[in-house]
């Protein structure tokens, strides 16, 4: 039976990306199509392993604004005009909203991945949002949060598709079967204290200063490493803080890496993992090794991955920006019994496997498609 045709076309093609991009392109007769100037982006794609690439587009910003025109997205929107065709779901993408239309007049389906509202903008630019997302089939969403805000604002149910977001699956699942304990942070630290953990990129915006004031404020009841994993980006000066707060012996800056087992060694011998800006896809990461989670509760400012944690149950949020519940949520897992960590770790496991895998989302796409 001839595979139906779908066109990608995206604003760029991130690494963690590439497994259920791979399902897609078995699955269906796929062109992908991926931007390769983005600002700010994480590694990307070996287009070596992905038989469906056809070629870059280029993002170019409109006259020194926010706005982006894909050049080229046009040309491959029309190159199979018999195909679904799926966008990166920008509004301020114009080419989109170009491709969006195109597909209104010429009864052609078109869907967007993307986050989708958020429940932040007001007035005009909340207007501006729905406009854009009316244009399209369906508005394929990370996570329920955004759902709700858009059947609050008049979105059909059957437009928005929950599809989660995923990482491996398979090769993590592989690695976590073999996993032994190294005692790696035993060994760094001398001493066998809990340790926190944070994976990604070390930014500003992910506010892990917090982690150092919320440490010095348990010791020295509590007494806890930290293991940041992941390259400074925007000068956050941590280096500098941990020596003032006097904890450079408890503070490991462990760098870069998107080794897999490397990773998966550094989770399975971590107590949290704490993000106490947004979490994103490090919820995922750590779930599926069963780590427990800390972030902040502000959700309208939060990543869509927020969603895998279940307060009490396999992590806590704590209120933003505020390092004494930051603390007392710390305390409160450091203080966790064997059994109730076990618990934890169990429904992380059973979340990841239901839905954020690259199955998981090949079976929704596949919904979608009449047979």
């Amino acid at each position: 039976m001839k595979k139906l045709r779908l066109t990608c076309i995206f604003n760029y093609a991130p690494h963690y990306r590439l497994p259920i991009y791979r399902l897609i392109d078995e699955h269906f007769q796929t062109d992908f199509y991926f931007g390769k100037n983005l600002k700010g982006s994480i590694r990307s794609i070996d287009m070596d392993d992905l038989s469906g690439f056809k070629n870059y587009i280029v993002n170019k910003n409109i006259l020194g604004t926010n706005y982006l025109w894909q050049k080229g997205a046009l040309r491959a929107f029309f190159r199979h005009q018999e195909s679904i065709c799926i966008l990166t779901g920008s509004p301020y993408t114009v080419s989109n909203w170009v491709i969006g239309l195109c597909g209104r007049l010429l009864n052609r389906k078109v869907w967007v991945w993307t986050h989708g509202m958020k429940g932040e903008k007001k007035g005009k630019r909340k207007g501006f949002e729905k406009s854009f997302y009316r244009l399209f089939d369906k508005i394929l969403l990370y996570g329920h949060y955004s759902e709700k805000i858009m059947l609050k604002e008049g979105f059909k149910e059957k437009k928005l598709v929950v599809i989660y977001n995923s990482l491996d699956y398979t090769k993590q699942l592989e690695i976590r079967r073999n996993l032994n304990q190294k005692l790696i942070f035993s060994k760094y630290f001398k001493n066998d204290f809990q340790t926190l953990i944070y994976v990604g990129r070390l930014q500003k915006v992910k506010r892990l200063d917090l982690i150092l004031h919320a440490m010095t404020k348990l010791k020295p009841e509590i007494k806890i490493n930290l293991v940041l994993v992941g390259k400074e980006t925007d000068g956050s000066n941590l280096k500098e803080l941990v020596n003032k707060l006097g904890l450079s012996e408890h503070v490991w800056f462990y760098g870069e890496t998107y080794d897999e087992l490397e990773i998966a060694e550094l989770f399975n011998e971590s107590h949290i993992c704490i993000s106490p800006g947004p979490i994103g896809l490090t919820a995922i990461h750590a779930a599926t090794f069963g780590v427990p989670l800390i972030t902040n509760d502000n959700f309208s400012k939060q990543m869509p991955e927020f969603e895998v944690i279940k307060d009490g149950m396999n992590g806590s949020f704590f209120k933003e920006n505020d390092v004494d519940d930051l603390s007392e949520k710390i305390r409160l897992w450091c203080n966790k019994s064997d059994e109730e960590i076990q618990t934890s770790q169990l429904y992380s496991l059973n979340k990841i496997k239901q839905y954020y895998n690259p199955l998981r989302q090949l079976e929704i796409i596949r919904s979608l498609i009449p047979q």
